[in-house]
């Protein structure tokens, strides 16, 4: 039996921006590009940040287009839908989300100080950013999708949490392990106690007319284990892998490869050349 894992992982801040006020700053941390052939400030009327946020999504739709695998996940900084202080982030709703929905991809992310699972029709998304204290009001429920959202970790110490929890919580992380059949995500307090158990996420399969779809929900126990993603700071519990890679420094994410006798796994990591800089 086979199987098959890819990971994209995403520089949201380039795809999206940082406010306004950030803007210049950006612009001078990519002076790098003007260097290696992609068009400068003022060509076409793009700023060098916007002019590479378009060689980035381009770059994304071809990885996600051209992915066999049975497993497809995205990570990023923003989120797509959160409820915490900064909220849900338009671009990503606009240009992320339907290119999720169209490959049968999911998402995790972080930013916002919480952790959160929203379920857009068969796009599952997370909010892994509780490693470092817990937790962000949800100030901005009101800019998520509606009946989305199936967790959240919200308030100081979780007091404002959906479900409640059931003990003063002062941060949290994600695990994801990966079966023959599915994957099962698991949000856990700082303690590791688990506070949320999402439902499996089944593997993608391809319809009759070359279209990637998720499968319905597995139910049961999966236990060909391929890896096991804990991320008690950053969100981008995917992007461990290709950040590795690219000999970037992330010491508050933890990889745990198991391959067992029932699957030959295979596992890509790709990320845009901006995160290799």
């Amino acid at each position: 039996m086979q199987r098959s894992l890819d990971m994209v992982v995403l520089d949201t801040i380039v795809l999206c921006g940082n406010g306004e006020t950030n803007e210049d700053y950006i612009e001078q941390e990519l002076r790098f590009l003007d260097g290696i052939g992609m068009q400068g400030p003022g060509s076409s009327g793009l700023s060098r940040r916007q002019a590479a946020a378009e060689v980035q999504w381009a770059w994304l739709e071809r990885e996600l287009m051209e992915s066999k695998a049975d497993y497809l996940w995205v990570a990023g900084h923003y989120p797509i839908w959160s409820a915490g202080n900064d909220g849900s982030q338009p671009c990503l709703i606009e240009r992320l989300r339907p290119l999720l929905q169209a490959h049968g991809a999911h998402y995790i992310s972080g930013h916002d100080h919480m952790l959160e699972h929203f379920e857009d029709g068969d796009v599952n998304t997370f909010v892994v950013g509780a490693g470092k204290e817990c937790c962000y009001p949800p100030v901005n429920l009101g800019s998520t999708k509606k009946g989305a959202i199936r967790y959240m970790l919200a308030g100081n110490l979780g007091s404002l949490s959906m479900p409640p929890v059931p003990f003063p919580v002062q941060g949290g992380f994600a695990s994801m392990v990966f079966g023959a059949e599915s994957v099962a995500v698991e949000l856990h307090a700082h303690d590791g106690t688990v506070l949320y158990a999402a439902p499996r996420i089944a593997r993608r399969v391809k319809s009759s007319d070359g279209m990637w779809f998720g499968k319905a929900v597995a139910t049961g126990s999966d236990d060909t284990m391929l890896a096991s993603l804990l991320t008690p700071r950053f969100a981008a519990a995917a992007a461990v892998v290709a950040v590795a890679a690219s000999a970037a420094s992330v010491t508050s994410a933890i990889f745990v490869l198991r391959r067992m006798s029932r699957c030959d796994w295979q596992v890509r990591a790709s990320a845009p050349l901006l995160l290799e800089q």
